[in-house]
């Protein structure tokens, strides 16, 4: 039996958190659609940050909130393109 190289499982690893992370910004932009909800608010977002930079600790916390601060970007983008899509 042949064993799947480290770097494919390294890349498996990765891939199917980061599609979760695109289902989630998916689903997230249908109920605020569905909801009437606005697709940024600034407060609850600063809200966010403080609380994953607090859950990672003082020697991650930056490194934390700069990773969800592209993903709250990339949300943000993907929501503004299918408002876009749908006018």
């Amino acid at each position: 039996m042949r064993k799947t190289p480290i770097r494919h499982q390294l890349l498996w690893s990765l891939l199917v958190p980061l599609v979760s992370i695109f289902l989630y910004i998916k689903f997230g932009y249908r109920y605020k659609k569905a909801k009437n909800l606005p697709i940024y608010v600034p407060a609850r977002e600063q809200e966010k940050l403080t609380d994953i930079a607090n859950k990672a600790g003082p020697e991650m916390a930056s490194y934390a909130q700069e990773l969800y601060q592209l993903l709250f970007t990339l949300s943000k983008d993907y929501q503004h393109s299918c408002n876009l899509d749908s006018e």
